[in-house]
C-alpha cells in the first residue's frame, strides 16, 4: 500500500526550517513538478530509460525537499526501473505517482501558508 503522498511530520519540519522561503520552494515545486511529470510520461511511452530514471530522480528530490514523501517514493520506484534499463512496471508506478501528486496539490492547496 503506498505512503501518504505528504508526510505530515517532513512537512511541518521542512516549514519550519526554512521559514519565510517555504512558500516560494512550494511554488517552484507546483510549477517544475507537472514539467519533469510530463517528461516522465513521455520517456515512459517512448521506452526512454536513461530519461526515465532523470525525470524520475527530479521528481523524487523536488519531493522530498517539501515532505511528499509519498510521491517521491513513487518516483524512486520509477527511477529505480530507469537505473536498470527497465521499463516493465513503469506504467503502473507512474499511475500511482500522478495520484500521489494529486493528492500532494490538494493538501498544499489546504495549507493556509501557501
Amino acid at each position: 500500500m503506498p505512503r501518504s503522498a505528504i508526510d505530515p511530520a517532513a512537512y511541518a519540519a521542512m516549514k519550519d526550517t526554512m521559514g519565510e522561503i517555504f512558500s516560494e520552494v512550494v511554488k517552484t515545486f507546483l510549477d517544475y513538478v507537472p514539467k519533469q511529470i510530463d517528461k516522465l510520461d513521455t520517456a515512459i511511452q517512448q521506452a526512454d530509460c536513461e530519461n526515465i530514471f532523470t525525470s524520475a530522480h527530479a521528481i523524487k528530490s523536488s519531493c522530498s525537499s517539501i515532505g511528499a514523501l509519498g510521491v517521491a517514493g513513487a518516483a524512486e520506484q520509477i527511477e529505480q526501473l530507469g537505473r536498470n534499463n527497465l521499463t516493465a512496471g513503469a506504467e503502473q508506478y507512474y499511475q500511482t505517482l500522478l495520484q500521489q501528486y494529486s493528492e500532494a496539490v490538494e493538501f498544499l492547496k489546504q495549507d493556509s501558508a501557501i
